[in-house]
């Protein structure tokens, strides 16, 4: 599958070339993704149970569904499944290409989540303090200093699309109690998060 074969490129390279074509085949090349992402979930989060079961671990707790208890079905469905998804792609998957909306978005994403996962800032605070953010780096971006930071992205986009997927994977040990066992195994916990953020990156380029 091409899609596989793009994905260990991305892998490889920290970026891949645009795709072109019609809105067929993109429509089938968005449902590969889909199937892909279903099939690394399913393996990454079966091999997490698997080892729980096997007394290898202990499955930590996810902290936030503890946190949703106060919230009703709708609303936990509609901050888990659309709002928080949709911060976390504008924060780490739109800065991957670069262009002076990108940045700002991303940044203003970035600095939501850190604000309010980090720092854990009330939501007023943490609107408030992305958005000034965002504001100071759209008056930054001038011409020249635009320019030079696409040169800096390509120079670098191994590292840039690493430091990316690892810190929004390592960002998720914050669903949970930490402790030591969590950072030992947290590369098999967070394998879900990488995996899906790896798809999403791909999907982005």
């Amino acid at each position: 599958m091409n899609e596989l074969y793009g994905i260990l490129k991305l892998l490889k390279n920290g970026s891949v070339k645009r795709m072109n074509g019609n809105w067929i085949g993109k429509s089938i090349f968005v449902l590969k993704m889909i199937f892909i992402l279903i099939t690394f979930k399913a393996l990454s989060i079966g091999l997490v149970y698997a080892l729980d079961y096997l007394g290898v671990f202990t499955k930590p707790v996810n902290l936030n569904r503890i946190g949703f208890d106060n919230l009703s079905k709708i609303e936990t469905l509609l901050f888990t499944s659309v709002f928080a998804p949709i911060v976390e792609e504008l924060a780490f998957r739109l800065p991957l290409r670069v262009s002076k909306w990108g940045i700002c978005i991303g940044s203003i994403g970035f600095s939501f989540i850190l604000c309010k996962v980090l720092i854990e800032l009330n939501w007023l605070y943490s609107g408030f303090s992305s958005l000034l953010v965002g504001v100071l780096i759209l008056s930054s971006l001038s011409k020249i200093n635009l320019q030079r930071l696409k040169s800096f992205w390509r120079s670098n986009r191994k590292l840039i699309f690493y430091s990316s997927l690892l810190v929004f994977s390592f960002l998720h040990l914050k669903n949970y109690q930490l402790t030591f066992e969590l950072f030992l195994f947290s590369p098999i916990i967070l394998l879900p998060r990488f995996l899906g953020g790896l798809v999403f990156s791909y999907v982005r380029f």
